[in-house]
């Protein structure tokens, strides 16, 4: 079995476009939020292989993963991804692949994520981003700068207790204020911003960027250096010195938080106050679009 799955929202009508002229005939079109996830549970109940072509963002791609993990359906189906969302920030990692890649999966609580959990500073931008990217030529970067100006008017902070289990298996803790929490399977958000910038889809490992209280001109100062992914050290696997007084990075097997009121899961904003995060190494099979 072989299926287009198509958001008609995505990239403002582009992805009709992009699916009529693929060389799959067979089109699904999600109607509303959700509805892609429960579709492919129930696409695959049956015990079918299938290939699955993608036509959205990263909130659609989530919910094909999510309804592939319900059906317990990953060891035989494929997906590929056709970006024509907003930020189609967990592509960028599969760019110039010419074979089968085995991609792991974020678990946080009852739910999955194939890219990036972002918590604070990060998820409310997203949550104003929803506003901006219906605005006329906007596009996914500058729709997330617009809600990063927004949401730097507030500047707030989230008081979180955070746990823990890094790659080579330390138990650490750290409790306080901090501007942002970005846990990524892909090394992208925001449309194009690097915030993992050393994440590896097939590892078996997160990447967790951890960014301290600190002033809005301080942090003004840094977008830049996020953005491009040089506050990372690929060397050292850590943050660069200059920048290890605000921002810490962590390889992990496991982490516990608590503190929040709501998450960021691909690009798509849950109400949720405490969360156990861990991950499934190379769960699902991706192809090359």
């Amino acid at each position: 079995m072989e299926l287009n799955i198509i958001n008609p929202a995505a990239g403002k009508g582009a992805s009709i476009k992009a699916a009529e002229a693929s060389a799959c005939r067979n089109h699904y079109f999600t109607k509303l939020v959700g509805d892609a996830r429960v579709h492919v549970k129930e696409l695959l109940s049956e015990g079918d292989e299938a290939i699955l072509h993608v036509y959205g963002g990263d909130g659609t791609l989530n919910e094909v993963i999510s309804g592939i993990m319900d059906a317990n359906a990953a060891d035989r189906v494929k997906v590929s991804i056709h970006p024509v969302g907003t930020g189609n920030d967990f592509h960028r990692n599969l760019i110039g692949i010419t074979s089968p890649v085995k991609v792991d999966l974020i678990r946080c609580n009852d739910r999955y994520a194939v890219n990036m959990l972002n918590i604070g500073f990060d998820c409310r931008v997203v949550a104003r981003m929803a506003d901006y990217k219906k605005l006329p030529l906007v596009k996914g970067t500058g729709a997330y700068i617009l809600g990063v100006a927004d949401v730097l008017m507030v500047n707030r902070m989230e008081t979180m207790n955070i746990d823990i289990l890094t790659a080579d298996r330390r138990e650490l803790h750290f409790d306080g204020e901090f501007l942002l929490t970005a846990i990524g399977n892909g090394a992208y958000c925001g449309g194009g911003f690097k915030a993992a910038a050393g994440a590896d889809i097939s590892d078996g490992i997160l990447d967790m960027v951890l960014v301290h209280s600190m002033k809005r001109r301080e942090f003004v100062s840094l977008i830049g250096v996020y953005k491009s992914g040089a506050h990372y050290s690929p060397e050292d696997m850590k943050i660069h010195d200059r920048y290890s007084h605000k921002l810490e990075y962590f390889r992990c097997r496991k982490i516990s938080i608590s503190g929040f009121d709501q998450i960021c899961l691909d690009g798509e904003v849950e109400q949720m106050k405490s969360a156990e995060i861990s991950v499934l190494p190379q769960v699902i099979t991706f192809i090359p679009s």
